[in-house]
């Protein structure tokens, strides 16, 4: 009926302001039995909101009425999304599982409930001890996936910006060790100038 006005007659307005106060469900079930109509709830609701005619509920309590809730502040009753004790979830991975990250690094988990830590930075520190503060771990044959200790090295920052700058990022195996070395040499230098 979209498009066009529903006439009403008088005694068929009169019926629906005098039961204007029901879900508008059941008001209009009961219109179009009376008046053997085949409205929608959508045209009864629309001529009472047009009409002014409200169901009088508003939403609120009525003061001295108790909500369903009341006395339940702050209790949290089971239900069935709730975990029981000791329940292990099914994408639960133990400690030592690992993962790539979005870098493409590998990450070892380490502690509960979920501390990872880069692979090649904890087999570093296994085979190696600590790991100086401003120094980072690389891979001699460029692989990240690669965290076998003979292929480990720790480049300081500084070294790194050498090798960088020095366009030697690229290279490989021991080519990798020899410019670390150039790196590190350079490096002294730097700082023993800067010294004078």
């Amino acid at each position: 009926m979209k498009g066009r006005q529903i006439q009403y007659s008088e005694q068929e307005l009169c019926f629906i302001k005098s039961h204007c106060t029901l879900p508008r469900r059941e008001l209009t079930d009961r219109f179009n039995a009376q008046f053997d109509r085949a409205l929608e709830v959508s045209h009864i609701a629309a001529l009472c909101k047009r009409k002014g005619w409200l169901t009088g509920r508003t939403g609120q309590f009525v003061k001295g009425e108790a909500s369903w809730n009341a006395g339940t502040k702050g209790v949290m009753k089971p239900n069935s999304g709730n975990f029981k004790k000791g329940h292990v979830p099914q994408n639960h991975k133990p400690v030592g599982s690992e993962r790539i990250n979005v870098e493409g690094y590998v990450e070892i988990k380490t502690q509960e409930p979920n501390v990872y830590e880069l692979k090649h930075r904890v087999v570093y520190q296994e085979h190696f001890g600590a790991i100086p503060p401003g120094t980072n771990v690389s891979f001699l044959d460029g692989d990240p996936l690669n965290c076998a200790p003979d292929n480990l090295i720790a480049i300081s920052r500084a070294e790194s910006l050498f090798i960088n700058r020095s366009k030697l990022s690229g290279l490989t195996g021991n080519l990798k060790v020899v410019a670390k070395n150039l790196a590190a040499m350079n490096v002294k230098k730097h700082e023993r100038a800067k010294a004078v």
